[in-house]
């Protein structure tokens, strides 16, 4: 005869460190929509007033709004399309997400396990686990490793636009920022899926009680 266990029951066997994900992590939907909505209209304005006014300014203020623009409008669309394709059910098992043998020492040389509950995140109810199973949780880790992998190179693309806007420092500059901030997120999701997996077998090993 087998016998579930609660949410609740769950919750109590997750370690501290996966338990308090949900909670620590900082929404950053509202920060996100609002930037990428600003960057945008005043990249939209400062280039019409280019067309109008001859103010160098002007022209660089557009060029750095515009190249912000892209970043952010980018992530929304590689997040909207890789959402569409993999629909948070990656396989945690695969090759690619499997952890590799120099990771553990390079994620104690960060010293990533005393700043990682600093970052944010846009969807945090994604690894929620009063909402979603752990197996759940971890296609979202999985999913959300895909978005930032595919956004790093395309951090890149605004340094063609040097070749007709000139400004290459600031294309330079923010592509390498944003890239590495797409980095940090991958390594992230790296530290804390092969957690999750071995919290994950201890629920599947709890959650079915063998009654002799």
């Amino acid at each position: 005869m087998l016998q579930k266990i609660s949410m609740e029951q769950t919750l109590k066997l997750c370690p501290v460190g996966i338990r308090d994900i949900p909670r620590t992590f900082l929404s950053a939907r509202a920060l996100f929509c609002g930037s990428t909505a600003l960057f945008t209209v005043l990249a939209i304005g400062l280039a019409v007033l280019c067309g109008r006014v001859d103010w160098p300014i002007l022209f660089s203020l557009a060029i750095t709004c515009g190249t912000i623009a892209y970043h952010l409008l980018m992530r929304a669309l590689v997040a909207i399309v890789v959402t569409l394709v993999m629909r948070n059910r990656a396989n945690p098992h695969k090759a690619w997400f499997r952890e590799r043998r120099f990771e553990a020492r390079l994620f104690r040389w960060l010293k990533l396990r005393r700043w990682k509950f600093r970052v944010p995140t846009y969807a945090p109810e994604l690894f929620d686990l009063s909402k979603h199973t752990p197996s759940e949780v971890l296609g979202a880790m999985c999913q959300a490793e895909v978005v930032h992998e595919v956004i790093i190179p395309l951090s890149f693309v605004p340094i063609a636009f040097a070749q007709w806007f000139g400004a290459l420092p600031v294309f330079m500059l923010t592509s390498i920022g944003a890239a590495a901030c797409d980095v940090l997120l991958v390594l992230l999701q790296r530290y804390n899926r092969p957690r999750m997996m071995r919290y994950a077998k201890v629920v599947a090993d709890r959650t079915k009680i063998h009654c002799p």
